[in-house]
């Protein structure tokens, strides 16, 4: 049975701002982006998760190619912090959000040969989501369409991604 996730009002970068948009996220996968996404009538429940107009940045790619928290649960508060604090720090310091997402998504996910499945959120790539609260802490985190994070506390432990 397909999993079936509709993300609504969510400040979208993509890492460029992209304003207030749905997400629909089939399995692993963004089946969908646009301005207003009904819940599809489909044979499997669909999960209806409301951003409130939180932030929502493509999961970070690290040079080992593992979305936030790769590498189990002892690093994913080394990597979560250190990694997510540098793009925050560098917000708070005047770099455009979407430069300073850019840095941890989209170019490394080019350099590895891998944009746009990963780095991005657009019809096709993995579902890797992160959702920021207004202060720009990590709200929720999705990998590959699958909750990991929830109120900026661990709901899986381990690794996030094994390829």
């Amino acid at each position: 049975m397909s999993r079936v996730l509709l993300i609504k009002n969510a400040n979208l970068y993509d890492p460029d701002p992209k304003g207030i948009r749905d997400i629909l996220i089939v399995d692993e996968k963004v089946f969908s982006v646009a301005e207003h996404i009904d819940p599809p009538e489909l044979s499997a429940p669909v999960e209806v998760v409301s951003a409130d107009g939180k932030m929502v940045i493509p999961g970070y790619v690290d040079q080992h190619v593992h979305v936030i928290g790769g590498g189990g649960a002892k690093l994913l508060g080394t990597r979560l912090s250190s990694l997510h604090e540098e793009v925050r720090d560098a917000v708070k310091a005047g770099v455009p959000v979407e430069k300073a997402i850019r840095i941890c998504g989209e170019n490394p996910a080019r350099a590895n040969g891998l944009f746009p499945k990963k780095g991005c959120i657009r019809p096709g790539s993995d579902a890797d989501l992160v959702i920021l609260d207004e202060e720009f802490l990590v709200d929720t985190v999705f990998v590959r369409g699958q909750k990991m994070v929830e109120y900026g506390k661990a709901l899986v432990k381990g690794t996030f991604e094994t390829d």
